[in-house]
């Protein structure tokens, strides 16, 4: 009962280095800054949750080395802005380096956005919601950040995104990225997206390792507003001897067959999936 004191919970830390798990949440209650000057050692905590609107006050100043698990959940004020190098653990960088799988997920409408990373014995996840009616500016990557992702081999990005938080793809060197899905709500999002990975004449192509993409749309057709794009970045990867494996496209309605007769011509396989089939 009372306020949650910072130094206290510090205290608690110095004084338990066998601590494996830790959950935390402080949401209700009022939390205290404290003077801490120092890094913590939890040489056996392999799993973290910790929701609370000031994770920045605490989790910079804890070392652990062991982590595999790391759920951080914050609430912002609207307006408020969080970014990720704000609630990385001390050295926190070297743990996300080793995932090979990630999730981005942004909702203007409920005002949050989430991004996970997993793989090689890693499960990390931070979110940010904003309880009232406004902006939840969320720049999980950035130049402060500065986390190399070079494993990545299976990236989902969906929902719709707020223009703050973009998912930069072209801030990453996804070297090792297999599989590309997109599910988001805005096309303009998608182009963006498509664009970033259409190679340049002279420039090397990007994400050269690229086998899969998978685009959820609502209509798939020879007048669709991303079909010329589609087509155009099938065909320059393959002409720059990058030939994708395999374009899934899932609607929601019918899809124009010569569509995917024509992507045929560019890709290996061509598959047309029903979004009901995802659900």
């Amino acid at each position: 009962m009372g306020p949650f004191r910072m130094d206290a919970l510090f205290r608690f830390f110095s004084s338990s280095p066998l601590l494996q798990k830790i959950y935390i949440d402080v949401r209700d209650q009022i939390v205290q800054d404290s003077s801490l000057d120092q890094v913590i050692l939890l040489e056996s905590l392999v799993e973290l949750d910790y929701t609370s609107n000031l994770a920045d006050q605490i989790l910079p100043f804890l070392r652990l080395p062991r982590l595999k698990r790391l759920r951080v959940i914050s609430q912002l004020q609207p307006g408020q802005a969080r970014t990720l190098a704000d609630i990385l653990p001390y050295g926190g960088r070297s743990i996300l380096a080793r995932a090979t799988k990630m999730f981005y997920h942004s909702n203007r409408h409920a005002y949050s956005n989430m991004v996970k990373l997993s793989g090689n014995g890693v499960d990390v996840s931070f979110g940010a919601f904003c309880a009232a009616p406004g902006p939840v500016i969320v720049d999980w990557f950035s130049d402060q950040t500065c986390i190399p992702l070079e494993q990545i081999e299976d990236l989902k990005v969906e929902g719709g995104l707020p223009a703050a938080a973009g998912f930069p793809i072209g801030f990453f060197v996804l070297e090792s990225l297999r599989v590309l899905r997109m599910a988001l709500q805005n096309v303009e999002d998608t182009k963006e997206l498509l664009c970033s990975l259409h190679p340049d004449p002279g420039a090397e192509v990007p994400c050269p390792s690229l086998q899969e993409i998978e685009i959820e749309h609502g209509y798939w057709g020879s007048r669709g507003p991303l079909t010329g794009l589609l087509i155009s970045l099938v065909r320059e990867r393959k002409r720059a001897g990058h030939q994708l494996r395999l374009v899934c496209l899932v609607v929601t309605y019918d899809s124009d067959q010569d569509l995917a007769e024509e992507l045929r011509e560019y890709v290996e396989e061509v598959r047309v999936r029903s979004w009901i089939a995802n659900v």
